[in-house]
């Protein structure tokens, strides 16, 4: 999967990456929710900011997804019948730490 940077300048090979995650306001001047990729060469960039921490939750969340979904496509012939098992799989493709 390609991520491309809000600004599309860049773009990055899902392979290539270590860590997305939402950095903290305190670490710019304006204020904005960031999001930022460590690459598996630990290098740091800003991918995208929004103006709050739930947007960019949403848009980590919209990430994983995405990542779910391509690694889904992976698997040889799902059908409509075994959805359920489709679902389960992409929940352990992707695990969720709870809040709690």
């Amino acid at each position: 999967m390609i991520i491309v940077s809000q600004d599309r300048t860049m773009n990055f090979n899902y392979e290539n990456i270590e860590t997305i995650g939402v950095g903290n306001p305190l670490d710019n001047n304006d204020g904005k929710f960031l999001i930022l990729i460590e690459t598996v060469s630990d290098n740091q960039y800003t991918i995208a900011e929004y103006e709050t921490e739930e947007r960019a939750k949403e848009v980590l969340e919209e990430i994983t997804f995405a990542y779910a979904n391509m690694e889904m496509l992976k698997i040889p012939k799902i059908d409509i019948h075994q959805i359920i098992l489709a679902t389960e799989m992409i929940r352990n493709i992707c695990y969720k730490m709870p809040e709690k």
